[in-house]
């Protein structure tokens, strides 16, 4: 999930481990479209698109500050051109549609794979493991505040951790039962 792969850039720990249920971004096919490495983005026509909202979990969050910071790292891994454009206001031609303003960045499928194969590559060799292909089946949080991972790749793996960041991607019905543990 993107999230991870900029949650782990911007704050990278030796000890880190990324469980990834698809593929590598070298080894996805363009049929594997959603899971892998980047999600989606990696073959997607790769627009960022940036608008914040509130929400129950964290209201106060800067959504405009984590934006910039992906921005950052697509510049950094890339030729540095990219910037965030707000696009003129059109008419809807509908009152049951509304317009939520947002900026956006055109990166491009081509350019876009390329950032994220350098992405990948900088993690694996200087942040962390990826684990590739493997599935996050549960995480149960245990009576010490620990973390149980359970994991399913063709075999059972269990990893313990004392923090998690959490990118579901299309996954979400696995949050719900982690965050009413809380």
């Amino acid at each position: 999930s993107p999230a991870t792969i900029f949650s782990v850039l911007e704050h990278p720990k030796k000890n880190s481990l990324i469980l990834e249920k698809g593929k590598s971004v070298f080894t996805r096919s363009k049929k594997e479209v959603v899971f892998g490495f980047a999600g989606a983005g990696c073959w997607s026509d790769s627009k960022l698109i940036c608008f914040g909202r509130s929400t129950q979990v964290v209201p106060d969050l800067d959504f405009d500050k984590y934006a910039d910071v992906v921005l950052k790292w697509y510049n950094y891994f890339g030729d540095g051109s990219l910037t965030w454009m707000v696009p003129d206001p059109y008419e809807i031609p509908s009152n049951k549609l509304k317009l939520i303003k947002s900026k956006v960045c055109h990166v491009g499928t081509d350019r876009s794979q390329s950032i994220f194969q350098k992405i990948e590559k900088h993690i694996v060799e200087n942040i962390c493991p990826i684990h590739f292909e493997t599935e996050v089946s549960d995480i149960d949080r245990m009576e010490d505040g620990t973390f149980r991972i359970t994991t399913w790749n063709g075999e059972m793996k269990q990893f313990f951790t004392k923090k998690v960041v959490l990118a579901t991607g299309n996954r979400d019905k696995l949050l719900v039962p982690l965050l009413e543990q809380f």
